[in-house]
C-alpha cells in the first residue's frame, strides 16, 4: 500500500489533489468556491493595506501560498482560513 506523504509546505496542494480524486463530480463548483474565497481574501487584505508578504508573515505562511489561494489556484483548509481571517481581523461566515 502506498502512502501520500505531505510536508507542511505541500499540504494545500495535497488537499487540492485529494479533493479532485474524491469529489471529481463537484470539481466545477469547487473551482468557483476557491475563486470566490480567494477573491474575498484579496479584497480584505487590500482593505487592510497589507501586501501578500505581510499577510503571509502574520499567518506563518509563504507569500506564494497566499498568492495561489487568492488566485483560486489552491484549495485551503479550515485551519489555514482561520489563520488568514485572524490575521485580517475578520470572522468566517458560512451561508
Amino acid at each position: 500500500m502506498r502512502r501520500l506523504v505531505c510536508g507542511v509546505k505541500n499540504t494545500l496542494n495535497c488537499l487540492f489533489i485529494l479533493n479532485i480524486i474524491f469529489n471529481f463530480a463537484d470539481m466545477e463548483e469547487k473551482k468557483k468556491a476557491q475563486h470566490s474565497i480567494g477573491k474575498r481574501i484579496a479584497e480584505l487584505r487590500k482593505e487592510k493595506g497589507m501586501t501578500q508578504a505581510q499577510l503571509a508573515e502574520k499567518c506563518g505562511m509563504l507569500q506564494p501560498n497566499i498568492a495561489a489561494i487568492e488566485a483560486g489556484k489552491n484549495s485551503t483548509t479550515i485551519d489555514v482560513l482561520e489563520r488568514i481571517t485572524k490575521a485580517l481581523g475578520v470572522k468566517i461566515v458560512l451561508r
